[in-house]
């Protein structure tokens, strides 16, 4: 199941209060053929410690310390150097559900997607979750090899 490879890249300036939990749903993700590349772009916090001590625990991690060159620089900084299938991007700052490249390589698989883009949710405090979509309903938009054209599923 798991042949396709998954270069995840997250980004990393001066967020040492929310990396640890990161960092800690990608290493725990039910999909594991997983290449995570750490980009810390010129952190003046604890974050390069961080990055260091996650590449400790665990092989798939590659940690690239940078000087300051802003998201964009870090973000093509891990495309050079994935060699996944696919690329996803996290930002250092956010976390995801444990079953995500799962769902991703099971949607990958069914539609044959070259780009998959999915709802988010935003957390203002541990009380207060919000739902945030960029598209209309509850429906997921894939773009198909194929096919240049965005088109709608919808989420089962």
């Amino acid at each position: 199941m798991e042949k396709i490879k998954i270069s995840v890249i997250v980004p990393i300036y001066n967020v040492e209060q929310y990396l640890s939990q990161c960092l800690d749903s990608i290493i725990n993700q039910t999909y594991t053929n997983l290449e995570i590349i750490l980009i810390n772009d010129g952190s003046t916090d604890n974050s390069e410690k961080i990055c260091n001590q996650y590449k400790l625990l665990d092989p798939r991690i590659i940690v690239i310390h940078k000087t300051n060159g802003g998201l964009s620089d870090a973000r093509n900084t891990g495309i050079k150097i994935a060699t996944g299938d696919y690329i996803s991007f996290v930002d250092a700052d956010d976390f995801i559900d444990k079953n995500m490249y799962t769902i991703l390589f099971q949607k990958i698989n069914t539609t044959n997607a070259d780009i998959i883009w999915y709802n988010h949710y935003n957390y203002q405090s541990s009380n207060e979750i919000s739902k945030s979509s960029i598209f209309v309903q509850e429906k997921q938009y894939l773009l198909p090899k194929d096919n240049y054209k965005f088109q709608q599923y919808p989420i089962k």
